[in-house]
């Protein structure tokens, strides 16, 4: 038979041949990983965990990842991302940590390289662009701050998403819902509260009356309120002013704080620890709690803060410190013995399991009444 003919494809050819990705099919295409280069670690335990559940549910499936060294580096420093492989039709989860304290690259840096992928994938013929980056870049800059010439940089984030050819993005415990704005309708925003964790992390705390969680900033409230509403514990706020960019007043400490010894604090995010330690402070010398565990679902901690780590456990009673995985870490801070790092990987699998077969993500992770 002639080449050309052979190759030309009828639609009862079409139904009579196996897809080449037929196990992976979804209503929005067949199932596909991307890693950028800062999201290649978070991709592989994410496609590991995908592929446990599929082995409990006796399916032998596995999952493409596009993984290797696919942005290339000019000598006048531009990049271009070169795809290997066929991508049309695919429902492509791309995975990228814009910030992270391994690589050396910027947040910018890093957010230029998922631009460039997104974009590659869309003129390649990708069904659906799921951008998977668990820690925003620019969270805080949702809005400007007060009488200050800023821009709203979270905002032109999005813009620049959706230009690029993204149709939905997943992250984790974002700064402020107010984010969510932004990309709609054009692009779907995915998250996960990060409440789930922190559930599980402290369990054995449930219905004590000596805890207490705190919140180290009004803004935190929304979190740590039903977040004690489901562990039956009181909760509390410090009141805080920031001075400086680096620098913040602790102001004083709102909750029923009497009778209590034992204190979990929680927040989205540190770069500096400095809320965490005011509260702390406040409540050992103020109040002489005996015991303080930390939560934060994006330690942002740069090397020459591990100091002031090491400080809180051994002066102020910190006992633990709970972080994630969304902004990989060096191994000096990992090192440190009461730091636990928790991984976002399975929840990560089953939301997507859940974004690629069309189903509620919301149905498997609590939900405040």
């Amino acid at each position: 038979m002639d080449k050309s003919l052979e190759s030309f494809t009828t639609p009862k050819d079409y139904k009579r041949q196996s897809h080449e990705y037929e196990d992976l099919w979804g209503p929005d295409g067949w199932l596909l990983f991307v890693a950028c280069d800062s999201g290649k670690d978070l991709a592989m335990k994410v496609k590991k965990e995908y592929i446990n559940f599929l082995k409990k549910k006796e399916s032998n499936m596995d999952v493409l990842l596009l993984d290797g060294n696919m942005t290339r580096y000019f000598e006048d420093h531009t990049t271009i991302p070169r795809l290997p492989s066929h991508v049309a039709n695919s429902n492509a989860f791309v995975f990228q940590n814009a910030t992270e304290n391994i690589s050396g690259r910027t947040p910018g840096e890093n957010f230029n390289q998922l631009l460039q992928m997104v974009r590659t994938l869309k003129v390649h013929g990708a069904s659906n662009i799921n951008v998977v980056m668990p820690y925003l870049t620019h969270p805080r800059q949702e809005k400007p701050s007060f009488m200050q010439r800023e821009a709203t940089l979270a905002k032109l984030d999005a813009d620049l998403l959706k230009t690029a050819g993204t149709n939905t993005i997943l992250t984790y415990h974002p700064h402020s819902l107010a984010t969510q704005g932004f990309y709609e309708p054009e692009i779907r925003f995915v998250y996960l509260s990060g409440l789930d964790l922190f559930m599980d992390v402290f369990k054995e705390e449930k219905n004590k009356d000596n805890v207490i969680v705190f919140s180290t900033d009004a803004g935190g409230v929304d979190f740590t309120k039903p977040y004690s509403d489901f562990m039956g514990i009181e909760y509390g706020v410090t009141i805080k002013h920031r001075a400086k960019q680096k620098k913040t007043d602790t102001l004083g400490l709102a909750g029923e704080i009497q009778g209590k010894s034992k204190a979990i604090i929680i927040d989205d995010e540190t770069a500096t620890l400095g809320s965490f330690i005011g509260t702390t402070e406040r409540l050992v010398e103020d109040h002489r709690f005996h015991e303080i565990y930390w939560g934060v679902s994006h330690m942002k901690l740069k090397e020459d803060c591990i100091g002031r780590l090491k400080k809180a456990n051994k002066e102020y009673n910190v006992k633990e410190v709970h972080i994630t995985d969304t902004i990989a870490q060096t191994k000096k801070l990992l090192d440190l013995d009461f730091i636990i790092s928790h991984s976002i990987a399975e929840r990560f699998a089953r939301t997507i399991n859940r974004m690629h077969y069309g189903k509620s993500v919301s149905q498997i992770f609590y939900k405040p009444d």
